[in-house]
């Protein structure tokens, strides 16, 4: 699938989660480690290259599209536990947080969907707006909307008299 970035994310058993509040065992930092290692090193063999502690990417300009801007029309598939997936216009989903849950669904011949919601481009539309205030500075880009949509905004949530 060669997403533009994949994270391999450092689990920390705080008191705070699932795992500790059930009385997980402790982890093994060292065998952690050395997974980890190992998942980087096939990373690299696939042409990836190091972004951060965490992060592999692609080229220069690849991006975290489930934190990037995805105002325009793009869908996302999100893999794993808790991952958030968007076909846009007509559904988006998050995959359930339970472990065992997650990994019986595939063999049972149903997706791991904790919630999801059939979506509208009205819906779309309120998301992009939502999603252009949380930029930094707060600018909803008017002309971005009217060329995404083929609208105004006033057409879309104003009905003027």
């Amino acid at each position: 699938m060669k997403p533009d970035q994949i994270h391999l994310n450092i689990f920390a058993a705080t008191p705070y989660t699932i795992y500790s509040i059930k009385g997980g065992k402790p982890i093994n930092e060292e065998k952690i480690k050395k997974l980890r290692a190992r998942g980087f090193k096939i990373l690299f063999k696939l042409g990836y290259k190091k972004m951060d502690s965490d992060t592999v990417r692609l080229t220069l300009n690849s991006k975290n599209f489930q934190t990037a801007d995805l105002r325009d029309k793009k869908s996302l598939l999100g893999l794993g536990i808790g991952s958030v997936s968007r076909a846009w216009g007509r559904l988006r989903y998050i995959n359930t947080i339970d472990c065992p849950q997650y990994r019986k669904d595939p063999f049972s011949k149903t997706l791991p969907v904790k919630k999801g919601r059939q979506t509208s481009q009205r819906a779309e539309m309120i998301h992009f707006v939502i999603e252009s205030l949380n930029f930094e500075p707060a600018i909803l880009l008017f002309k971005d909307l009217k060329k995404t949509f083929k609208k105004d905004l006033s057409t879309i949530f104003f009905r003027l008299n």
